[in-house]
């Protein structure tokens, strides 16, 4: 280190220490003054007090001015309720009495009676619905047979048309053997019956429809093809003239019969 370097560094020492020294003394003596401060509080508190005034007896105190009290407003006077209308009773209508239903009536062209002149046929019909046997749905002709005190009858399948009418009436009857039944069933010979031949029909109402054979045929039962089924569907289907089909079993007089036997009649215009 140079000789000035060393001179340098002394004289800084030498004025930090002097500025120390000097620091030291004023706060010597400002910490004086503090403490002088300090011990002169309490008296100069004491005198700086203020001197309340003693409490001043109750009589001197002044009387409360009242406050005069204030007049409620008069209450609003109820005008009187205005008394309601008296409402006026409606008068109860007469209740209407329910229009009567109307019976229906009884078509009086239904079938009722067949007559065969070449067969020497006069026999009663009956409708015939279907019924269910084995699973299958299927007319119910059993209600046709003999009894004991009557003979077997016509049936008029329900569905199809009535007398005076443009459709199909359909007429249905037994054939079967009279050697092994006792009596013949009504279309037994219903074979025997030819084009022109006439078929008369008298409705409930006694009214007489004839009809005139157009056709007779055999369709093989049961079908033995699509078109043997719809041949059989061709004389059961409803027709746009006035038409009579007779339907039975056929090709034999005892089961079972391997055909049915359709015979198709016209109804004659204007014959009574």
């Amino acid at each position: 280190m140079s000789r000035q370097r060393r001179m340098l560094v002394a004289s800084s020492i030498l004025i930090y220490s002097g500025l120390c020294m000097l620091i030291l003394v004023e706060g010597t003596f400002l910490y004086g003054q503090f403490e002088a401060w300090i011990q002169d509080q309490p008296r100069s508190l004491v005198s700086a007090q203020i001197m309340l005034p003693q409490a001043l007896p109750l009589n001197s105190l002044p009387s409360p001015v009242s406050v005069p009290t204030r007049t409620p407003p008069p209450s609003p006077t109820l005008l009187p309720s205005q008394t309601p209308r008296p409402t006026h009773t409606p008068t109860a209508s007469a209740t209407p009495r329910p229009s009567p239903t109307a019976t229906p009536t009884r078509d009086s062209n239904i079938p009722a009676q067949i007559v065969i002149g070449r067969l020497g046929i006069e026999r009663a019909i009956v409708s015939v619905g279907t019924v269910t046997r084995g699973g299958q749905l299927e007319w119910d002709a059993d209600k046709l047979f003999a009894t004991s005190t009557r003979r077997d009858l016509v049936g008029h399948l329900e569905g199809t048309a009535n007398l005076g009418q443009a459709g199909n009436v359909v007429l249905i009857g037994h054939n079967y053997n009279q050697g092994m039944y006792n009596w013949m069933g009504v279309f037994y010979a219903l074979d025997q019956v030819g084009k022109g031949d006439l078929i008369t029909v008298i409705s409930e109402s006694n009214e007489r429809f004839i009809y005139r054979v157009e056709q007779t045929e055999k369709v093989p039962w049961p079908p033995r093809s699509p078109q043997d089924t719809l041949r059989h569907i061709v004389h059961l289907t409803p027709t746009s003239d006035e038409t009579l089909t007779l339907a039975t079993c056929g090709g034999a007089n005892w089961a079972p019969f391997p055909s049915r036997l359709y015979v198709t009649a016209k109804r004659v215009s204007g014959a009574k």
